[in-house]
C-alpha cells in the first residue's frame, strides 16, 4: 500500500467536495506553500503565516488540510486546531462545512475512522450551555471567544490555566481576517499586538483573507522579522466576473426605486436558473427588499418558495420536475440562535445538490434567491451567477462580490448600488453603519472594480491598502480612542507574562480588557404578553422562564450589538431596543439572566438580575461600569407582537441611554 501524503489527503476532500474525478485534481500553488508553511510553523521555523488569496481559491482547505494529514500520515506534531471567525455568523455552516472533511476522510482512510470522533469541531460562540472552553482537539470560536480565554475571563471556573494550555498547545487560524474593521482603527491595533503575543508564546497562527492590508503584515514583520512567512495567491482560470454597473458619487437610491431595479435583476436571473446574492447593509433594508420581492413575484404569476431551514429547501430540490422552482431566501444577523442554525446549512446542501446534478448531466431547474446583510461576506463557499451589493467599503464590496464566478467556465455579473435609504426623513442607514467618510469614499472610488480583476492579490492588495490609510486618517480626530486603545495594547503584552488569574487585584486589572470598541448582549423575546402590577410582572417573568427548557432560551437569544456613540459633553449615548426596558415602581431596570444553574439539566435554571437605570433631567442615565454588568447576557424583552422567528428581529422603537464618564 502507497503511503498518503499531505497532497492526496487534499485531492480526497476536493474531490468529494467539487464532485470530480480524484485524478483531476489540480492544487493551486497558494495550497501547496501553505502545506510547506504548516511544517515551518509546528517545527518552531516560522511563527506567522499570512495566507493572502482571492475568495472561493481554497483557502480553508490550504490550513485544514496539513492539520488532519497528520493523523492519517501517524505524525502528529501539534495536537489541536482552532480555527476562528470575526464574528458568529455562519460559524455553524462552517461546523457542518468542517465535519464533512471528516466524513469524507473517514469514507477513503479506514485507519482515518478512529481519530474522526475524537476531530468533530466544536463550536464557542459566547452563548454555550455547556461551554468547552477552547479545550476539544478541534474547535471553531470567534476573535472575541479566543481573547477572552487567552485573559482567563472565559475560562473553566478555577482552573484558569487548562484554557490557557488548550491555546499554547494548538495551531489558531484566524480567518477573513479583514473583517477586524471599526472607524476608530482600535481592533486593527488590538488584532495585530494579539497575533504578536500568541506568537511570541510560541503558538503556531495563521492569518487569511483576500483583502489583507500590508500594515498589519509589516507590523507583525517589524516585531517578529524573519519568523513570518507571507503567501501571496493569485488564481485565474476559473469563471468570469463582470461588474455591470456602479453608483456614482453622493448618488442615494430610495427603496422602492432600488426593489423596481432589483425586481428587474431577479426575474431576468430566475428564468433563467441562475442563483442570486442580494447583499444590503442593515436588517431593515433587507428584510423590506425580502418582502416585497417575494410578493411582487407572487403577484406576477411566479412561483417563489420561501426557505427557512436546509431540510426543508433540500426536499423541494429533490422534486425535480419540468417546472422551474425560485426559492427565497433571508439571512442577517438579528435572527434568533436556532433559526440561524438551521438557515446556515442551506449552502452546503445548495453546493451537494448542484454538484450531483453536474456529475448525472441533468439541467438544474431552480434557482435561490438569498437577500442578506454583511452576514454574506464571511464563510458561504457557494457561487452565485448574480451578486447585487449596496455600496460598502470597498473592501467589504470586494467579498460580496467574490462569491460569484467561482466556478469554471461560469459567467456572472456583479452591480452595485449607492446607499439606500427608506424614509427622506431617516438616517441613512449606511452611514451610520460605517460612516459617512467611508461610504463617500467608496462611492469616489468603486469604479476601480470595473476595470481591476478581482482574483488577482496585488489588485486587492492595492485598494485594500488605499482603505486602511483613509481609515487611519479618521481615527486620528479620536484622542481619547488613542489613549483606550494604548492602554488595551498594554494590557495584551502584560498578559503574555502574566498567569492567569494570578490574584483578584490582576484578574480586575485584566477585565477591563476589551477586544472591541462595541459590547453586544443577546435578545430573548416573551413569547407572551405579561399582565399585572410592574411588580407583578417581573415575578411571572422568573417564573414563566423557569418553566421553559434552558437550551429552548438560548435558541431563542437574537444577538445584538450595543453601538457606544459619542454624545454631547461628558455623555456616550447607547441605544436599546424599547421592550429591554422595564418598570418597577419609578425606577427603570434592565433585567437579565446571569447564570443557568449547571446542575439543572432543564427547567427551573434561571438566575435573572437587574440593573438600575436612573432618571436625569428627562434622560436615561447609567455609567460604563454599570453598563458592563450586561455585556454578553441574555436581556429579557417584554412581547412584540409582529416578531416573526423565522424573520428575526426587524423593527423596534429604542430608547437612549445616556452614560455618564467619572
Amino acid at each position: 500500500m502507497i503511503t498518503p501524503n499531505v497532497e492526496d489527503v487534499a485531492r480526497v476532500i476536493i474531490s468529494k467536495r467539487i464532485g470530480k474525478n480524484i485524478n483531476e485534481i489540480k492544487l493551486y500553488d497558494h495550497q501547496l506553500k501553505m502545506f510547506s508553511a504548516f511544517d515551518n510553523l509546528v517545527n518552531g521555523n516560522k511563527r506567522v503565516v499570512f495566507l493572502k488569496a482571492p475568495c472561493g481559491s481554497g483557502k480553508t482547505e490550504a490550513f485544514v488540510v496539513p492539520y488532519l494529514a497528520q493523523f492519517i500520515l501517524k505524525d502528529i506534531r501539534v495536537p489541536k486546531f482552532i480555527y476562528t471567525l470575526p464574528t458568529q455568523t455562519l460559524i455553524h455552516n462552517m461546523k457542518t462545512r468542517l465535519s464533512s472533511y471528516l466524513q469524507m476522510l473517514g469514507d477513503h482512510y479506514e485507519e482515518f475512522k478512529k481519530y474522526s470522533d475524537g476531530l468533530e469541531p466544536e463550536v464557542e460562540h459566547g452563548l454555550d450551555l455547556d461551554p468547552k472552553y477552547l479545550v476539544p482537539r478541534f474547535t471553531i470560536a470567534t476573535y472575541d471567544v479566543l481573547m477572552y480565554a487567552w485573559f482567563s475571563r472565559r475560562t473553566i471556573p478555577w482552573r484558569p490555566f487548562t484554557t490557557r494550555g488548550a491555546i499554547l498547545s494548538s495551531i489558531i487560524v484566524f480567518d477573513e481576517a479583514h473583517l477586524i474593521q471599526d472607524l476608530y482603527f482600535y481592533s486593527q491595533h488590538l488584532f495585530t499586538k494579539f497575533i504578536e503575543v500568541l506568537a511570541i508564546a510560541g503558538v503556531p497562527v495563521v492569518v487569511s483573507s483576500a483583502t489583507l492590508p500590508d500594515e498589519v503584515v509589516n507590523n507583525v514583520k517589524d516585531s517578529l522579522g524573519s519568523e513570518i512567512e507571507v503567501i501571496d495567491a493569485s488564481v485565474y482560470g476559473k469563471g468570469k466576473l463582470s461588474v455591470i454597473e456602479f453608483p456614482q458619487h453622493n448618488e442615494v437610491v430610495q427603496i422602492k426605486a432600488a426593489i423596481d431595479k432589483l425586481y428587474e435583476i431577479v426575474m431576468g436571473g430566475v428564468k433563467e436558473s441562475k442563483d442570486i446574492l442580494i447583499v444590503v447593509n442593515s436588517v431593515k433594508v433587507a428584510f423590506e427588499i425580502y418582502y416585497n420581492l417575494k410578493e411582487r413575484i407572487k403577484n406576477s404569476g411566479g412561483e417563489i418558495i420561501e426557505v427557512y431551514d436546509f431540510d426543508f429547501l433540500s426536499k423541494q430540490i429533490e422534486k425535480q420536475d419540468s417546472r422551474h422552482r425560485a426559492f427565497i431566501c433571508l439571512l442577517h444577523g438579528r435572527l434568533s440562535a436556532g433559526v440561524r442554525a438551521r438557515r446556515e446549512g442551506l449552502f452546503e446542501i445548495l453546493r451537494s445538490k448542484k454538484n450531483e446534478l453536474k456529475q448525472k448531466g441533468i439541467e438544474k431547474k431552480w434557482s435561490i434567491v438569498v437577500v442578506a446583510t454583511q452576514v454574506a461576506e464571511v464563510g458561504i463557499d457557494y457561487s452565485f451567477d448574480i451578486v447585487i451589493t449596496e455600496i460598502a467599503p470597498l473592501t467589504a464590496v470586494i467579498q460580496r462580490l467574490m462569491r460569484a464566478g467561482r466556478e469554471e467556465r461560469q459567467e456572472a455579473k456583479a452591480y452595485v448600488l449607492p446607499p439606500i435609504t427608506i424614509e427622506e426623513s431617516e438616517r441613512i442607514p449606511s452611514y451610520t453603519i460605517y460612516g459617512r467618510e467611508l461610504i463617500d469614499y467608496s462611492l469616489t472610488n468603486c469604479s476601480r472594480l470595473v476595470n481591476g480583476n478581482l482574483n488577482d492579490i496585488a489588485f486587492l492588495t492595492s485598494i485594500t491598502n488605499d482603505e486602511y490609510r483613509k481609515i487611519r486618517e479618521f481615527s486620528e480626530r479620536y484622542e481619547s480612542i488613542v489613549e483606550f486603545r494604548k492602554k488595551a495594547e498594554n494590557l495584551l503584552f502584560t498578559s503574555l507574562y502574566l498567569p492567569p488569574l494570578a490574584s483578584s487585584v490582576q484578574r480586575n486589572i485584566m477585565s477591563s480588557f476589551k477586544a472591541r470598541l462595541g459590547e453586544y448582549v443577546y435578545l430573548y423575546v416573551l413569547h407572551e404578553k405579561i399582565e399585572g402590577s410592574p411588580i407583578d410582572e417581573v415575578k411571572k417573568v422568573e417564573l414563566l422562564l423557569n418553566k421553559m427548557d434552558k437550551e429552548d432560551i438560548v435558541k431563542g437569544a437574537i444577538r445584538f450589538n450595543i453601538r457606544i456613540h459619542k454624545g454631547e459633553m461628558k455623555h456616550y449615548v447607547v441605544e436599546i431596543p424599547r421592550e429591554a426596558l422595564w418598570y418597577v415602581g419609578e425606577d427603570m431596570h434592565i433585567i437579565y439572566i446571569s447564570s443557568f444553574e449547571q446542575e439543572s439539566k432543564i427547567r427551573g435554571a434561571v438566575s435573572l438580575k437587574s440593573l438600575r437605570l436612573r432618571a436625569e433631567n428627562g434622560r436615561i442615565v447609567t455609567s460604563f461600569s454599570s453598563l458592563e454588568e450586561i455585556y454578553g447576557k441574555i436581556l429579557v424583552l417584554r412581547y412584540i407582537p409582529d416578531l416573526k422567528p423565522e424573520h428575526g428581529l426587524i423593527k423596534y422603537d429604542y430608547e437612549r441611554i445616556y452614560i455618564t464618564v467619572r
